[in-house]
């Protein structure tokens, strides 16, 4: 999880907050609506504003993995592990 977090703080979220709704959403043509929809649905609906605050993000990613895991059955769920 913690790896998880730090790779998409360090790059989807760091090129929407710091990066693309500057310079690319002047240049490419629809993007700012593409930002628009993303904030919405993602930084302020699923992480609700606060995907700056690690311990909350998280929280609900665990939770989200345990649910996924309660709901699916184990013949039917297939987990990732980057590592191995």
């Amino acid at each position: 999880a913690e790896s998880w977090y730090r790779s998409a703080r360090d790059t989807i979220y760091r090129f929407e907050t710091k990066i693309g709704r500057t310079w690319l959403s002047r240049h490419v043509p629809n993007l700012k609506m593409t930002f628009k929809l993303n904030r919405r649905l993602i930084w302020d609906g699923t992480f609700q504003s606060r995907f700056e605050d690690k311990d909350f993000v998280l929280a609900l990613y665990r939770n989200h993995v345990a649910e996924l895991k309660r709901r699916i059955p184990p013949d039917r769920l297939l987990l990732f592990d980057v590592t191995k």
